[in-house]
């Protein structure tokens, strides 16, 4: 996965991290390279497929509109 150090910033304390960099990345492009090359672990991260033991909310739904194509 490939990612750029956000311009203009530097790495600081964030979220209880002493040293967290803001990061930014073609997420389209991100996971159709994660589709092309590792099919197995873009199911699984991008489509949940395989996760046993996660338990969602109950009021949750997939909205296949708001997924990348």
């Amino acid at each position: 996965m490939q990612t750029q150090a956000l311009p203009g910033t530097k790495t600081g304390e964030y979220l209880g991290s002493p040293s967290s960099t803001p990061l930014w990345a073609n997420l389209h492009r991100m996971f159709e390279r994660q589709r092309m090359d590792n099919p197995d672990a873009y199911r699984l991260i991008f489509q949940g497929i395989g996760l046993d033991g996660i338990a969602l909310p109950t009021d949750w739904t997939w909205n296949p509109v708001a997924v990348a194509t």
